[in-house]
């Protein structure tokens, strides 16, 4: 048994009482250990815990929410009616804004030459940006 020190309800440390030379009051021993088996070390009452452990079957409480619904399914008609939409707007004109097309890229390499500076992502974004404002103005 190993010894800790002893502690009042506070969880302060206690000290030991000198009128009492044959008992030490500041420590007492540790009960909480399991004693090995014989011939093993102490590793294995460790081992012992854990494996006991594992057996145990664990208890999983998930609290969720109504809010938390999981989303119904598409149907393959509505997708492929979404798909078409998006590609008719495509052709009708309108630029999707994240796809950068080689005109874009052309007006992007020519803002950079006449405002004089390097292309690298940073810059590169911003002059899409001027470009894009320069064609809606």
């Amino acid at each position: 048994m190993t010894k800790t020190r002893a502690k009042d309800d506070k969880g302060q440390f206690l000290g030991d009482n000198p009128a009492t030379p044959d008992v030490d009051e500041a420590w007492v021993e540790d009960k909480s250990e399991v004693a090995p088996a014989e011939g093993n070390n102490a590793d294995s009452t460790v081992e012992d815990k854990v494996e006991k452990l594992s057996q145990e079957p664990a208890t999983v409480e998930i609290k969720t929410s109504e809010t938390t619904a999981v989303k119904e399914k598409q149907s393959k008609e509505s997708i492929e009616a979404s798909v078409q939409e998006k590609l008719s707007k495509r052709l009708d004109g309108e630029v999707d804004p994240f796809i950068p097309s080689a005109q874009l890229q052309k007006e992007v390499k020519e803002i950079a030459s006449q405002e004089g500076f390097q292309l690298t992502r940073g810059t590169e974004a911003g002059a899409a940006l001027m470009a894009r404002a320069r064609r809606s103005a």
